[in-house]
């Protein structure tokens, strides 16, 4: 039987430990889910134990010695995880590339592991590799996740580099090298795609790893068994500690949602207990809920609002078995059987507990609506260099929604600010450092070991912390105020008129913003006024879509009470991208890329 994971111990234990404890357990059951053609399938733990150690073996079998890193670029997928335990089992960490980065970063990473072999998702990233092969001297072979749909030497697909595993299993030598695995060597190498700067690979050890995923769920509580969808990049640290890693913790099912475009539909259709979203993605869950609540009965509408209302006040109390009086229980029971119950098993999720937002605030109505349907919402708080957890909310059914960020600290870490607001920590969960860049890992932490997050913040004397801003994003206006631009922006984006903003004013007099509509409410709104267009760019230069955004600025101008207001601004047609390379994987606006790119938007915005 498998272990408890309160029996883990994070300087002994690691992920291979929790893999083949839970393979015993699990046998048959689901651990992978992709969704085809004819419907979901399943990838049971016996299963994908195979296929891992027979990839495993034929990493050992083609030379990959103990302590190396081998990349793996690819988007979310079982064969990412399965090739994750492979190289973990031949005791290798992994570098992992988010599947749409550019070929010549792509290259110069695979070369910087010195790797023979490397992962690749399909034929995109597979021709990525190729086109700069001379630049990659050590690399001998790349394994394919899809058929690669051509003939080189140099490939090999995933399904033959298995078979050809299998011919020559290496039982022994993957015990072996279990043994002379360190818990503090290198367990991944994962490449930040920061807001600002060039990526670098941050190395996370084995006890790193441990030490979150294991305090990490001892915080979430969530039930043995539990299946979540997966979105977040599985090559970055939010979703593979606290999705793929956790799941695997709780003996539970991973399902791989398809994308953005049908992340609704794979919700619907598989039901899960839990999921890792950012901003964007628990907002196109709230705009599909209220979405069919418009679409009703003007009496339905008023008891959804009527069910929210109640549901905000009680369901924090229910969760946390805090006492209720029978009325209070019966009202709730009655609003929920009613509307909240119907709109959760239209939508998939009848099953959900709770979620986990990353990378952002969220509306305080899509909040309100959540935990009315006694979904928790928790927030958390960290860096990649943190193995993404340094701060978190507190116990199950603690409510801290006032917040852009107040959470407590993660257990066993320390947390100060200096005298400018940055934010220092000390704990288990930070990095050793970047890959091959001594002195600028050197740079990140104090004289006396403190890890310099680069964010400012405040904590009050109960420990909560509220990060305000990226210190080198802080614009100073041409009077000398010091504006923090993500406050400004969380505070516009928590309106439903809008998706995304980049605020601008540095050397200004004021200060000026790219706005990106949600096009969805925006679409809603234009019908209920009589505005009709044929393109979103007819609709954002419409006159009253104009007057519209102008009412909504002066108001969370006037309600927010910035030190500095937004005078001006420009509605975009389009949402800011990773692949224009606007934005992180987790869809976090890259302010100084967007200001390369739209200097002459940008200079309009401060023409007198």
């Amino acid at each position: 039987m498998a272990r408890n994971f309160l029996e883990y111990d994070y300087k002994q234990n690691t992920v291979i430990d929790i893999f083949n404890d839970h393979v015993l357990k699990a046998g048959d059951k689901p651990f992978l889910k992709r969704r085809e053609k004819e419907g979901w399938k399943d990838i049971t733990w016996n299963q994908a134990a195979s296929q891992v150690e027979a990839l495993a073996s034929y990493l050992i079998n083609a030379g990959i010695k103990e302590k190396g890193i081998i990349p793996v670029y690819s988007g979310n997928r079982p064969e990412w995880i399965m090739a994750d335990l492979a190289i973990l089992s031949a005791g290798c960490a992994d570098a992992s590339i988010f599947h749409l980065t550019p070929s010549a970063d792509a290259a110069q990473i695979v070369a910087e592991t010195r790797s023979s072999i490397c992962f690749c998702e399909g034929k995109a990233q597979a021709d990525n590799i190729l086109l700069r092969k001379k630049e990659i001297p050590s690399l001998k072979k790349i394994v394919v996740f899809d058929d690669p749909g051509f003939r080189d030497d140099m490939v090999i697909s995933f399904a033959d580099a298995v078979k050809e595993g299998a011919s020559k299993i290496q039982k022994d030598e993957i015990k072996e090298r279990r043994k002379t695995v360190k818990n503090s060597d290198p367990m991944t190498v994962i490449y930040t795609a920061g807001t600002a700067g060039a990526p670098k690979g941050v190395m996370l050890s084995h006890s790193n790893v441990m030490f979150t995923l294991i305090k990490y769920n001892m915080k979430q509580g969530l039930p043995e068994g539990h299946t979540v969808l997966s979105i977040l990049p599985l090559s970055k640290a939010a979703e593979r500690i606290m999705g793929y890693y956790s799941t695997m913790l709780d003996c539970g099912t991973i399902a791989f949602s398809r994308g953005r475009n049908s992340f609704l539909q794979d919700i619907a259709e598989v039901k899960p207990n839990f999921g890792i979203f950012n901003p964007y993605y628990a907002e196109k869950i709230y705009s599909s809920i209220t979405g069919k609540v418009r679409k009703s009965s003007s009496l339905k509408q008023r008891l959804f609002n009527r069910s929210v209302e109640i549901g905000r006040q009680l369901a924090p109390s229910l969760m946390s078995a805090r006492p209720l009086s029978m009325s209070q229980r019966l009202k709730y029971s009655i609003y929920s059987r009613l509307i909240l119950a119907r709109l959760k098993n239209v939508t998939g999720l009848s099953r959900t507990t709770g979620f986990i937002v990353s990378g952002g605030p969220i509306l305080p109505a899509i909040h309100d609506l959540f935990w009315a349907m006694k979904i928790q919402v928790r927030k958390s708080y960290g860096l990649t260099e943190s193995t993404t957890i340094l701060n978190t909310d507190g116990a199950p059914g603690a409510m801290q929604v006032k917040s852009d960020g107040w959470i407590m600290p993660f257990p066993e870490t320390e947390m100060k600010t200096t005298v400018d607001g940055e934010i220092l920590v000390k704990g288990p969960q930070i990095m050793h450092g970047y890959f091959n860049r001594p002195q600028e890992t050197q740079d990140m932490f104090t004289s006396d070991g403190w890890f310099k997050t680069g964010d400012l913040g405040t904590m009050d004397i109960h420990g909560y912390l509220n990060i305000t801003d990226r210190k080198k994003d802080i614009i100073i206006t041409s009077a000398g105020r010091k504006i923090a631009p993500m406050q400004v922006e969380s505070a516009f984006a928590a309106h439903p008129m809008i998706s995304q903003i980049s605020v601008f004013g540095d050397s200004r007099k004021y200060l000026g913003a790219l706005i990106v509509p949600d096009f969805d409410n925006l679409k809603i709104w234009a019908s209920d006024n009589g505005i009709r267009s044929d393109s979103i760019e007819e609709l954002i230069t419409n006159s009253r879509v104009i007057a519209k955004y102008e009412r909504i600025t002066d108001k969370m101008n006037r309600f927010s009470g910035f030190a500095e207001p937004v005078k001006k601004f420009k509605l975009m047609q389009r949402q800011f991208m990773f692949e224009e390379g606007e934005a992180t994987p987790s869809m976090r606006i890259k302010r100084k890329a967007i200001a390369a790119k739209y200097t002459k938007e940008i200079e309009a915005l401060f023409a007198e």
